[in-house]
């Protein structure tokens, strides 16, 4: 039977979402920001689309005119849908908007998928569920089930499908995953990477939001590329051996701050191999140099796109929530700190304002959490 599905989100993840939930034979509604969002994708889901498998050297052709677009503020309620998908970049203000709609308005056995959820608002989604309905479901998503990249004008959608992502259940089991992969039934392309359950704890620790992102645009030499209008493939152009080396220091970091707090993670050198198979070398820039086949993705063609991408307003306030945890467990880093010293002075460079990027962290410290208090709220079932 039909399962009625929302995506909110009308990016790269959640257009090529809904295009493999619809060739799997879902009613899918995908619910943009914006109105001029919405009325691109009509277009573009009415038109023939090359969807682009380059890992596993697959393509197909299709339409997906079946795929309804609305604007996320015109809808009146979500009871309607089986699932909710939430694709939206994890940034204070959207995701609480977005949430508070999930615990008023979702079903009893509603399905609702966080994708990226290890990020800076792990604590706060997860206050937000328990605040919410025990009967509704939540599968949260380490960063995304797969990379990919949606060229509107091409309508083209080149995906690098993961071979293992991490997630974990909250109010579900074992039958939750299941009923995931109830959605994807997709006869010419792979649907979805090995799914991985985890402890949730697990999941705050992801490397791309805490370091590597924020790390590579506003590096010196990268963001005078961009200040000129040069763009760069973002973890292989981006990344010479000194800025690879400060970078493996602080992911070496990252992984000791989850020891602390009771969670496993492993390097970012080995997330690479888990998701896409790429051979670890002995430092983390030669791997990266593995990584030609994987990751092409460019940075921001010039200093206006850096300056509302992801990289500035998802990832730099989870660079904010790792230094939180690191005070709270009384961990000091002269790396770290320099590093935020340069990540700071970079943003003021540029006329970035950093308030709203602390409004996580400082939620944190307004609600005076020890240590115990975070590690209460990260294992709770």
């Amino acid at each position: 039977m039909k399962k009625n599905v929302l995506i909110i989100g009308g990016g790269h993840v959640g257009v090529s979402l809904a295009v493999d939930l619809d060739i799997s034979r879902n009613d899918v509604t995908v619910a943009t920001l914006s109105d001029s969002k919405t009325s691109s994708l009509i277009e573009f889901f009415h038109s023939k689309i090359d969807v682009i498998d380059n890992l596993n050297a697959l393509s197909n052709s299709l339409c997906c005119k079946n795929i309804k677009t609305t604007e996320f503020n015109t809808l009146d309620s979500l009871i309607q849908y089986d699932a909710v998908f939430i694709c939206v970049p994890d940034i204070y203000e959207l995701r609480n908007t977005i949430l508070l709609r999930v615990n008023k308005e979702c079903k009893a056995q509603c399905l609702v998928v966080h994708i990226r959820a290890g990020q800076a608002g792990l604590i706060n989604t997860l206050q937000s569920i328990y605040a919410g309905s025990r009967e509704v479901a939540h599968i949260l998503v380490e960063d995304s089930l797969y990379g990919t990249r949606v060229d509107f004008q091409a309508r083209r959608i080149t995906t690098k499908r993961k071979k293992e992502v991490n997630v974990s259940v909250v109010n579900g089991d074992a039958r939750t995953l299941e009923a995931l992969g109830g959605y994807f039934a997709i006869p010419d392309l792979p649907w979805f990477p090995c799914l991985n359950r985890t402890e949730t704890k697990n999941l705050l620790f992801d490397p791309l939001g805490f370091i590597i992102h924020s790390g590579v645009c506003l590096d010196g030499d990268n963001l005078d590329k961009t200040l000129s209008g040069q763009s760069y493939n973002h973890y292989i152009e981006g990344v010479d051996r000194a800025l690879g080396d400060k970078l493996e220091k602080l992911d070496n970091l990252r992984v000791f701050l989850a020891s602390s707090y009771g969670a496993k993670t492993t390097s970012f050198k080995d997330i690479l191999n888990r998701q896409y198979n790429v051979d670890v070398e002995e430092s983390l820039y030669l791997t990266l140099q593995n990584c030609t086949g994987v990751y092409k993705s460019m940075s921001p063609k010039n200093i206006e796109a850096l300056k509302s991408s992801r990289y500035i307003h998802e990832d730099i306030p989870a660079l904010y929530v790792f230094k939180y945890l690191m005070d709270r467990e009384g961990i000091t880093s002269d790396e770290l700190d320099s590093y935020i010293s340069i990540i700071e002075e970079k943003c003021q460079r540029i006329g970035i304002d950093l308030l709203p990027l602390k409004r996580y962290k400082n939620g944190l410290h307004d609600m005076k959490y020890t240590k115990f208090d975070i590690m209460r709220i990260l294992n709770e079932r």
